[in-house]
């Protein structure tokens, strides 16, 4: 599985290297143009892709802390009427 990911990352970057020297072809100012938004989309990819990584091991973490305290899980019926998650009195 890892490697068709190498694959798919080597084949959009071998692409976004031909983009570019494509719009580099047509005049400066398009390659300037084309090498910004190219930086801008795998920016903001790789943010993307580390904001939901680090949702995931917190996700993970908390699993984890739930797991260790077995009492920490309170059931709406033994809580009875003392309960306001959905009173909106609360």
């Amino acid at each position: 599985m890892a490697g068709l990911g190498i694959l798919a990352l080597g084949i959009v970057g071998i692409d976004l290297v031909q983009f570019i020297d494509g719009a580099f072809a047509h005049g400066t100012g398009f390659g300037v143009f084309a090498l910004t938004a190219v930086a801008a989309g795998c920016g903001g990819a790789g943010y993307w892709l580390m904001v939901e990584l680090r949702g995931l091991l917190r996700l993970r973490s908390a699993e984890r802390l739930r797991s260790l305290i077995p009492s920490g899980r309170i059931e709406r019926a033994q809580i009875g009427d003392r309960y306001c998650g959905d009173d909106p009195r609360a």
